[in-house]
């Protein structure tokens, strides 16, 4: 296991352990942010054994892949220059062969721009960057290499989604366009990215949407495009549950804002949804929908306890679903006169019938 913890006021720090818990030689490693400039971005994700992520910049706008050996060799590869100017944001993932795809953001009077870059080790490779017109999330990893991106533009009456291939061109029928608008990542005030696709394992993507702003109110729609970009038969799926936002914001802050959980798409295809509950009586739930657009027979799986949520999600390759249960145990006054609710954790496994397998609490006030 390899996990990175930030230091404050500036810097990191990545650790590893085995097996049984114990802790690798050669660990921690400190990890080379230069300033309080620079942040981690992208991964951590393993490749061979390896520890890769991605490490930027903002003054002036970089990148750059590091990777970590499994002694604790921290290697950084060739920097990635950005486009520069001021408002410069960065979002970036790790493929599973250690390619880094870097997404960099510029804002003009009439609409955003997003370069897409791909690069590994020794720099960027061949075909890159790409530059979108739009506003897009942070890409989504699918099958042979392609990448996907979800773009909205500020007239907001619609969206797309993007293909690339591995050399940076649009793969034949993308992109695909939606009626909608780009759905948001989180619900704070000024530029807010979308939120990426769901892409299954054969291709295909989903865009699942709300109808209205946060706090959402009137029930989640999912979009679901074939391996080829074409809107599937039986979609698109809607429901009056809303999807669940997760984190904490005091009651006395004047800013900040809470993060969409992640729907997630199982082996067989089946997006998996986590939605709020219907009314304060009862918890969420999840659901997984089929790639004919029904509920799947045995779903959802609901949470009994009034205020309780399902925060995350992880279908593992024989389908079965891991997710992560927050429920309330105790509620302490806050300093503005509120509650503050101290919650237990708890990990479902849910077979892909809908049934509970077993259930594991690890934290617990």
């Amino acid at each position: 296991m390899r996990a990175v913890c930030a230091t404050y006021p500036s810097g990191a720090q990545a650790f590893a352990y085995d097996a049984a818990g114990r802790q690798l030689a050669g660990w921690p490693v400190d990890l080379p942010l230069g300033s309080v400039y620079e942040w981690w971005l992208g991964g951590p994700r393993l490749v061979d054994g390896q520890l890769y992520l991605v490490i930027t910049s903002y003054n002036p706008a970089s990148a750059r892949l590091v990777r970590v050996s499994a002694d604790g060799w921290v290697r950084t590869g060739a920097s990635l220059p950005g486009p520069g100017g001021d408002e410069v944001y960065a979002d970036a993932a790790i493929a599973p062969d250690g390619t880094v795809y870097l997404m960099t953001y510029t804002y003009a009077a009439d609409d955003y721009a997003t370069e897409i870059a791909a690069a590994d080790h020794e720099g960027l490779l061949p075909g890159w960057p790409v530059r979108v017109s739009g506003y897009a999330s942070a890409p989504s990893l699918g099958p042979d290499g392609r990448i996907y991106v979800t773009v909205g533009h500020r007239s907001g009456s619609s969206s797309q989604v993007l293909a690339f291939a591995r050399d940076g061109k649009a793969i034949p029928g993308w992109p695909a366009g939606l009626p909608v608008a780009a759905p948001p990542q989180w619900s704070g005030h000024g530029e807010r990215p979308p939120a990426a696709p769901v892409v299954a394992s054969d291709g295909s993507a989903y865009v699942v949407t709300e109808e209205a702003e946060y706090p959402p109110t009137d029930g989640t729609t999912a979009y679901a495009l074939d391996e080829s970009g074409n809107l599937r038969s039986g979609w698109p799926y809607r429901s009056s549950a809303s999807l669940v936002w997760h984190g904490y914001v005091s009651p006395c802050a004047t800013g900040g804002g809470l993060w969409r959980s992640d729907p997630v798409a199982g082996p067989d295809g089946s997006l998996h949804l986590l939605q709020l509950a219907p009314s304060a009586g009862i918890g969420g739930s999840i659901v997984a929908i089929g790639t004919d657009g029904v509920v799947k027979t045995g779903w959802p799986v609901v949470l009994r306890r009034a205020g309780a949520q399902f925060e995350s999600v992880a279908v593992g390759p024989d389908g079965t679903a891991f997710a992560l249960a927050i429920e309330p145990e105790e509620y302490l006054p806050d300093e503005c006169g509120g509650k503050i609710s101290l919650d237990s954790a708890t990990i479902l496994a849910i077979s892909p019938s809908g049934t509970v397998l077993f259930r594991t609490t690890i934290v617990s006030p």
